[in-house]
């Protein structure tokens, strides 16, 4: 195994227990079990490159089909993927929305139509 295959492995197993909040207390991500992540281990997550990025939110997008992934982790995913590419000051929803691909923006408006309750007919 050659140094950047095993870079990639930390990053990408990294970003799969982040939760891609800053926490005001550390200004790091939790992990899944509510852990902030260290500086070191930020600096490694955020390090992802477009490869890392395009993996993890292919397998969320597969999690989420199944309902083995939360709509809004899966959405959180999704968005960091795209938060990542902008510059500082640029990082809105709004903005995201912008730069994402067709695919990606049909894809983050499923998510939030499984978190919007149906209307009650009347």
């Amino acid at each position: 195994m050659n140094v950047s295959s095993l870079t990639s492995r930390t990053i990408i197993k990294l970003l799969f227990d982040a939760d891609f909040v800053y926490r005001e207390d550390t200004g790091t991500w939790s992990h899944d079990d509510g852990r902030p992540f260290s500086r070191t281990e930020q600096m490694i997550a955020e390090a992802a490159g477009e490869e890392e990025l395009a993996a993890l939110v292919q397998v969320y997008g597969l999690l989420s089909k199944r309902d083995l992934v939360s709509p809004v982790d899966a959405i959180r995913v999704l968005c960091y993927r795209y938060w990542a590419m902008l510059p500082e000051g640029a990082d809105t929803y709004t903005n995201v929305l912008a730069v994402m691909t067709d695919w990606d923006r049909a894809e983050c408006e499923r998510l939030y139509d499984q978190l919007t309750p149906p209307s009650a007919a009347p």
